[in-house]
């Protein structure tokens, strides 16, 4: 289990915002090449699970389709992910599944067959198949890490997200460009320590959630 520390950003330059990362004590520095991050976000006919993300429900869930690279196309490698949290603690459990051609008119039976096709456990293909997609979104990640290895910082930029439907339907994507969303993730065992990165940067931790920002614009 992990803690994930959220810090919104409004009207940065991502360079900007990058320089400060960079100049920390903790000494941040680049670990992989940025990323296009896709998700395809299943919930309820009544949205449960985002309003127990709204309420701040102390365990909560999400479980959504995720892929690295362009939005459409041949989709290599996605996985299938269920993110668990307890107040601020969270664990993911990750399942792959075939690959699947994402088209700009969208069709859910095609998600649903990669799964039921999957070596997913059979009670989890139940409770997906109860659900609908509800929400797509994608943004640009970068990732740093501290010297010492123990404090990792995701930056997630151009965001966009956008209405999804089980039945066929064009996808269309809002764009936000003024926004930028830093998560500070990090082992339980350094909770104690994590003030020393939070306190040393020019914003502050906030509750906050990509999926919820874009099912309040959307819903």
């Amino acid at each position: 289990m992990r803690f994930e520390r959220k810090i919104p950003i409004y009207g940065y330059d991502l360079k900007v915002i990058e320089h400060f990362i960079r100049m920390h004590v903790a000494g941040f520095r680049k670990i992989y090449q940025t990323r296009e991050v896709n998700n395809i976000y299943f919930d309820t006919a009544s949205l449960d699970c985002g309003y127990a993300n709204i309420e701040g429900y102390r365990k909560r869930w999400k479980i959504r389709i995720r892929w690295y690279g362009p939005f459409f196309g041949l989709i290599s490698s996605p996985r299938l992910e269920i993110k668990i949290k307890q107040d601020h603690l969270g664990y993911k459990k990750v399942f792959t599944i075939d690959s699947f051609i994402m088209e700009e008119k969208f069709n859910a039976g095609v998600l649903y067959n990669k799964i039921e096709d999957s070596s997913i456990p059979r009670h989890l293909k139940k409770v997906i198949r109860s659900l609908h997609p509800v929400l797509i979104n994608s943004y640009l990640r970068t990732y740093l890490l501290s010297n010492d290895g123990k404090f990792r910082i995701t930056m997630d930029s151009d965001l966009k997200f956008g209405n999804i439907h089980q039945t066929i339907g064009k996808i269309r994507l809002m764009r936000d460009e003024n926004t930028v969303i830093l998560e500070v993730k990090y082992d339980q065992e350094h909770d104690d320590d994590v003030e020393f990165i939070t306190s040393r940067l020019p914003w502050r931790v906030s509750k906050n959630s990509k999926y919820i920002n874009a099912l309040s614009r959307l819903y």
